[in-house]
């Protein structure tokens, strides 16, 4: 390892901490800002009464919905057909996705034309690991 890529090395590390310390510190502000919005809220009595309403509406529903379903199940059905399509999506997503990557490093082409002949940018936005802090 040179010097100078040594050097990069060391700046990048410094850089991607003091980046995680701040993002700690602000996600323990947020939650603590989170909570002073919702106790002040949860202290007025008529946001606390229509609250709680609004959570006995939610479960009287979710009775309803689990009823429906009960009775016909043709639902149960059609909601594993879309949760199975949701999976074959999001599979295909990821295998095209990996694709593009390939061919954008591959050709060095920020574009290609698509099954219906329009031009696509390749971009890549996602980091491939997210990193929980």
């Amino acid at each position: 390892m040179t010097e100078s890529s040594h050097v990069f090395q060391i700046k990048a590390e410094t850089k991607i901490q003091n980046k995680f310390s701040t993002v700690r510190a602000q996600k323990i502000e947020l939650r603590q800002l989170r909570t002073q919005l919702r106790d002040t809220f949860s202290q007025d009595k008529t946001y606390h009464d229509l609250d709680e309403l609004t959570k006995d509406q939610k479960k009287k529903l979710e009775h309803r919905k689990k009823e429906l379903e009960d009775k016909n199940p043709a639902i149960g059905t059609l909601k594993g057909k879309i949760e199975t399509l949701k999976e074959g999506v999001k599979s295909e997503q990821l295998t095209l996705s990996a694709w593009l990557i390939e061919y954008k490093e591959t050709t060095k082409n920020e574009t290609i034309p698509d099954d219906n002949g329009e031009i696509v940018k390749i971009e890549v936005k996602k980091i491939a690991k997210t990193v929980k802090i």
